[in-house]
């Protein structure tokens, strides 16, 4: 009896590290993401600063 016990114990802790690693894994993975949103962000403003910077040189030019 003691061994089932004993069994079940240690089927517990192995699948509660599993899901310490998998959460940890998914917080790990929620922070790239933000940080990737943030570069795509400060990339969309890059180019509309281009966009807007080439809109003036055409109208500069075609005068």
């Amino acid at each position: 009896m003691m061994k089932g016990v004993e069994f079940m114990e240690k089927e517990f802790e192995a699948i509660k590290k599993q899901l310490v690693e998998e959460r940890n894994e998914r917080l790990s993975l929620k922070q790239e993401n933000e940080k990737l949103r943030a570069r795509c962000k400060e990339n969309e403003s890059k180019i509309e600063e281009l966009q807007w910077r080439l809109v003036q040189c055409e109208h500069t030019h075609a005068d």
